[in-house]
């Protein structure tokens, strides 16, 4: 029995620890320009960027992959509307306006379009986290005047078990809403601080 659970430890931290550098070795970062705040600390896959239940509107992002894949994403500003796309790096929304992003588009190109979704949700005013989407769909609001607070992104390989719609939704009403306490987190600003500092 003492074998039994050994066993069944080391196949649970194996496959931890594969997870852990998968995420690592992912080329995807972001980062969130937030109101009182500015710009905050690059974050890397699956991570949250923005604030959580401080009430402070997200008014800018840039995303990133490495040199040889794109990514392109299409901002929806208070006041504006949809924006054109920017890609690679370069900033989408606005800085020092104090207007808030409502609602935010996101695809990939190059190499990554065809092995790679691109999954990512975002915390909204009176709403917590809506559901997941994907590649090129609509996250947040339009027409209602509601910031976005955060975003969380992530990578998936197409067709594998973690691509699937309705489990990343399931998992959506238990991830990120629990008290974040522990030490991986800034309980002020409510990102995840990985040592991230450039972009």
């Amino acid at each position: 029995m003492n074998k039994f659970f050994a066993a069944l430890f080391f196949a649970f931290f194996t496959i931890a620890q594969l997870s852990i550098v998968s995420a690592a070795q992912s080329p995807l970062r972001y980062q969130a320009y937030i109101e009182k705040s500015g710009w905050l600390s690059v974050v890397g896959d699956n991570d949250v960027a923005g604030t959580v239940d401080k009430g402070r509107r997200l008014e800018a992002i840039r995303i990133s992959l490495d040199s040889s894949n794109s990514i392109q994403y299409c901002a929806h500003v208070e006041k504006e509307g949809w924006q054109g796309w920017k890609r690679d790096g370069q900033v989408a929304g606005t800085t020092d306006k104090s207007l808030r992003m409502e609602a935010i588009k996101i695809k990939l190109s190059g190499s990554y379009a065809d092995t790679y979704d691109i999954y990512y949700r975002v915390h909204v005013e009176k709403s917590g986290w809506l559901q997941w989407v994907k590649n090129g769909e609509t996250a947040g609001t339009t027409g209602k005047s509601l910031r976005i607070e955060a975003i969380q992104i992530k990578l998936v390989a197409k067709n594998s078990s973690n691509s699937n719609d309705r489990n990343n939704n399931r998992r959506n009403r238990y991830n990120w809403n629990e008290d974040n306490d522990s030490d991986d987190w800034d309980n002020d600003t409510h990102y995840r601080r990985h040592g991230r500092n450039s972009f």
